[in-house]
């Protein structure tokens, strides 16, 4: 044997393929970026999914005193991609009471537009009230939960009758429920945008009642007139241009505009919060992700550092000692990489959480490849240059190397 070659061939052993630093920061950093891109996103695509309303028009008294001819007004604008009606009658459950309108919303469809082309509710069970059958209705899930209802059931609910409405919006006195007691079938759940948390939003329906309820029994019921739902065609953007042609167009009548884009700034400030928690959850565990790899390669550097005299004695230069040991990293970086990004992707099951996993529309398993496919390149990099520093600190503890 010549002399040496033992030495030099455990030192190429030990310069062989490190075992892949299994640490938690790149997974966990990963997946909550992930999860923090699909929840800034979650609140716009359930608006885009339920086609939501932009703009809601309502009216101190017919404009004119023909509410058809209004909306066949609004509907003949260029920014108007939608108009829905709606009337709100005044229902309350059983027993309850609760105040309609201000504490109880209850609303129906006065056309065919009205959930189907714009605020078309996610059914979340069951179905959606059949138009022709006055004794179905669709209860919020918030309701739902509050109320213990489930697809199936009967609920009995009490009326007013329209002598009461004036009485219900002045200071007089209206009185208990004096109209008729009405059972509905519980037909589906729903949630809609602006239904998901009352923190934010609790001026919203809790019950939709088909259309034939309001053609059955509208003069047996006390009813607010509804205005109009708009959806535009650029969506906020197109709000300003439409309320100026509204008040010129109806001047002279108090209108009421109430763009959705002032319940949405809620939702979206309550979300931000949610974004930026789980993007300062990534930043530390990348941090800690890094500190613990950092000392991993340290550790395994020094070990290798103790055999670099066989390689120097074959020759190689510091330069190409450097070089053989971040390479043999390189297969360890790769694999570090595709460990947290595979573990990253169950992950993604897991989110969005808060009214950001409420809203959004297709929940479950996500494949974020822009995130995975950047947090892979970073870990990566990452890996190999904290093994080029960790290397550099090896070597400058020895300075009598050649």
């Amino acid at each position: 044997m010549v002399p040496g070659t033992g030495g030099a061939a455990s030192a190429r052993s030990r310069l062989g393929p490190a075992r892949p630093p299994h640490r938690p920061g790149g997974r966990g950093g990963a997946a909550a970026l992930a999860g923090a891109r699909r929840s800034s996103t979650a609140y716009d695509r359930f608006r885009e999914e339920t086609l939501a309303a932009d703009l809601d028009v309502a009216f101190d008294g017919p404009p004119g005193g023909d509410l058809d001819r209004a909306a066949r007004a609004i509907e003949a604008l260029p920014h108007v991609e939608a108009l829905g009606r709606a009337a709100f009658p005044f229902v309350v459950p059983e027993g309850s009471g609760f105040y309609p309108y201000l504490d109880f919303l209850a609303v129906a469809a006065l056309d065919d537009v009205f959930t189907r082309d714009v605020d078309r509710p996610r059914i979340l069970d069951g179905r959606v009230p059949d138009p022709e059958r006055p004794g179905e209705m669709a209860v919020t899930e918030v309701f739902a939960g509050e109320a213990g209802l489930a697809v199936g059931d009967r609920v009995a609910f009490e009326s007013f009758t329209p002598g009461q409405l004036g009485p219900l919006f002045t200071a007089s006195d209206a009185g208990p429920p004096a109209g008729p007691v009405y059972r509905f079938l519980v037909t589906g759940i729903f949630d809609t945008p602006t239904s998901l948390s009352e923190s934010v939003n609790s001026f919203e329906p809790r019950v939709f009642l088909s259309r034939a309820f309001l053609e059955e029994h509208g003069e047996d019921v006390a009813v607010y007139p509804g205005g109009f739902t708009l959806r535009l065609r650029n969506g906020a953007a197109d709000v300003p241009a439409v309320t100026a042609t509204l008040r010129e167009l109806f001047d002279g009548t108090t209108l009421e505009l109430t763009p959705a884009a002032e319940v949405d700034a809620k939702f979206d400030a309550s979300i931000d919060v949610i974004v930026a928690a789980l993007v300062l959850f990534a930043v530390v565990a990348g941090l800690a992700g890094a500190a613990a790899i950092g000392q991993a390669l340290s550790r395994h550097l020094v070990a290798q550092s103790a055999d670099e005299r066989w390689l120097a004695a074959i020759g190689m230069t510091r330069r190409e000692r450097a070089t053989a040991q971040v390479a043999t990293l390189v297969p360890v970086a790769i694999a570090g990489a595709a460990v947290a990004v595979a573990a990253a992707m169950p992950a993604s099951a897991l989110m969005p959480v808060g009214v950001a996993g409420r809203a959004e529309p297709d929940p479950g398993f996500s494949l974020d490849a822009t995130v995975l496919g950047l947090g892979f390149v970073a870990i990566v990099v990452a890996i190999l240059l904290l093994s080029i520093r960790s290397r550099a600190r090896a070597s400058a503890a020895r300075p009598g190397s050649a």
